[in-house]
């Protein structure tokens, strides 16, 4: 089975998996995955890809494949990043200085105007999902 885009949902999934493990969330959420549940769907329609779902401990979420790898990779980024939020009860990601001095930010997860989910920090988009951390390294920068 394929998605609307021709990706094979399998494949989707391994690739979207990848670039959420890249960029380290799933270090503060132990026991996440993305997996096809063809239990899960509700209205959401019958392809393979709208049964995908994120699974973080006993929470499950749509994760929005049957709306592309992009969409699907931003739905799942966002909703492990609010998972974070709500265990810890601190942004993530706060990005500062390596040094540990000055400010910091939280980045927002979004798909850009050329339908890439990426992280931004207001207007300004940071880096593909997938790439925070090389990203931020880069800047001589750390994530928190």
């Amino acid at each position: 089975m394929t998605t609307a885009a021709g990706w094979r949902v399998p494949a989707a999934i391994e690739a979207v998996r990848d670039r959420v493990v890249a960029d380290g969330v799933v270090d503060r959420l132990p026991g996440f995955d993305l997996v096809a549940d063809p239990t899960f769907a509700g209205d959401r329609g019958t392809s393979e890809a709208a049964h995908v779902v994120g699974v973080v401990g006993d929470r499950r979420f749509a994760a929005g494949l049957d709306h592309g790898l992009e969409r699907c990779c931003a739905t799942v980024m966002s909703a492990l990043q609010d998972e974070v939020v709500d265990r810890s009860g601190r942004p993530w990601p706060l990005i500062g200085t390596e040094s540990g001095d000055g400010g910091g930010w939280v980045l927002d997860v979004d798909v850009d105007r050329d339908g890439i989910a990426v992280w931004r920090r207001g207007s300004e988009v940071l880096c593909p999902v997938g790439l925070l951390v090389p990203s931020v390294r880069a800047r001589g920068w750390a994530v928190a």
